[in-house]
């Protein structure tokens, strides 16, 4: 359930007693910037927990807070759980004269090796493969037969959304803002996020703004952990070059003069470190977490437009929690104090909105969404029903 003391804490961290930004146009002009979803078909249990947690609390700031809410897409599909090449489901069928159960899915005809942000669109065949015997599927699935409505009936729904969004969708980034802003909806929440690299020139701004202050990023100050880990000072790997196919290539940082150079099919790209924001604005440069943490992390260099000294960024469990890696690059990034500060919030998500077998939990909006309902998500969301359902059973509200 949603905690309310944690977002109490974030709403008094805030300096809420002072005027907004009315029109926000530099990246610290924002209260609220997030990173706890990423940007694929599969909207999971933890990011409706991150956008519900969200949503409260603009709501208990009475709309007093400037947000920018991203969904991250610079991650390949594969590496996504789950795996943003289909739309999870729980459904089967059986094939052969052996009857064998089979996995039904939905493809999205992906590239494996390219990251979300710049995948083609393949409208066409995602349509084509949305004619399926789905209620069939159902009913070869397990659930009992009092319960085939409700699910045929949430089912339809989630492919009425897909049908719907890839419709009136240009690319695949359209179709996934698209595609999530209407799972959200519903699941009972009214807001969204938006691909991440869509807000690259404002990142880009946030970096120019602070070279200029004298505070180049490139030679951010890190735990020697996180530094040995990430490889961020050593032979920078800040950025991503990418291939004319889309397949992501290693940058390496170079001193005198200070410069980002990769391979690109046998020609030696170099870009000087101070055009790299613009670069990467362009999307010649695609950020890595590093690079992206110190972005949201990091005080402002310059002068704010606000008398607001105070931001949060909202994260999950792996990057804010208590064991959460980024803990420990906040009093870093803001050890030579700034503007403003910044302070790490987790959403606490607490595990719920799951569906369980006897090997697996299933988090993706396609399976949770047709055993829960938009009932049953709101009330596990408040606390009043499970946190979870085993395969198989629905609510019904």
């Amino acid at each position: 359930m949603l905690n309310n003391q944690f977002l109490q804490k974030a709403l008094e961290y805030l300096d809420l007693n002072s005027s907004k930004v009315e029109q926000p146009r530099r990246f610290v002009d924002f209260d609220v910037t997030t990173s706890f979803a990423h940007c694929t078909p599969n909207l999971t249990s933890d990011e409706v927990f991150g956008y519900a947690f969200l949503e409260r609390l603009i709501q208990l700031s009475n709309g007093e807070l400037n947000v920018l809410a991203c969904d991250y897409d610079g991650t390949v599909p594969e590496k996504e759980k789950p795996s943003a090449l289909t739309l999870e489901t729980l459904l089967r069928y059986t094939v052969g004269y052996e009857k064998r159960s089979a996995e039904a899915y939905l493809p999205f005809y992906f590239n494996r090796e390219t990251p979300l942000c710049m995948q083609p669109f393949n409208q066409k065949d995602i349509l084509r493969n949305l004619d399926q015997p789905w209620n069939q599927f159902i009913k070869s699935s397990g659930f009992r037969k009092e319960d085939r409505p409700y699910v045929n009936e949430r089912f339809g729904q989630i492919i009425s959304a897909v049908r719907n969004c890839v419709k009136d969708s240009q690319s695949t980034l359209e179709f996934l803002e698209r595609l999530r802003k209407e799972f959200l909806a519903m699941a009972g929440i009214c807001i969204s996020g938006k691909p991440e690299s869509e807000n690259g020139r404002l990142f880009a701004q946030k970096l120019e703004e602070d070279l200029e202050a004298g505070f180049p990023f490139w030679r951010m100050d890190l735990p020697d952990n996180f530094a040995a880990k990430h490889k961020s000072n050593n032979r920078t790997y800040l950025f991503w070059g990418v291939s004319q196919t889309g397949k992501l290539l290693p940058v390496k940082f170079e001193p005198n003069p200070d410069r980002f150079e990769f391979n690109k099919y046998g020609e030696n790209i170099v870009i000087p470190a101070e055009e790299s924001p613009q670069a990467m604005a362009e999307r010649v440069l695609l950020p890595t977490v590093s690079l992206l943490n110190y972005i949201v992390l990091s005080p402002a260099r310059k002068e704010i437009s606000s008398s607001r000294t105070r931001r949060i960024h909202l994260a999950g469990q792996f990057m804010a929690g208590k064991e959460g890696y980024a803990r420990d690059l906040v009093p870093y990034f803001n050890k030579t104090p700034g503007f403003d500060s910044v302070s790490l919030v987790c959403t606490e998500y607490d595990g719920s909105l799951v569906v369980k077998d006897k090997q697996n939990k299933y988090i993706g909006f396609g399976s949770v969404f047709p055993q829960f309902g938009r009932e049953g998500i709101k009330l596990s969301l408040e606390g009043v029903v499970p946190q979870f359902l085993r395969r198989g059973v629905v609510y019904h509200g």
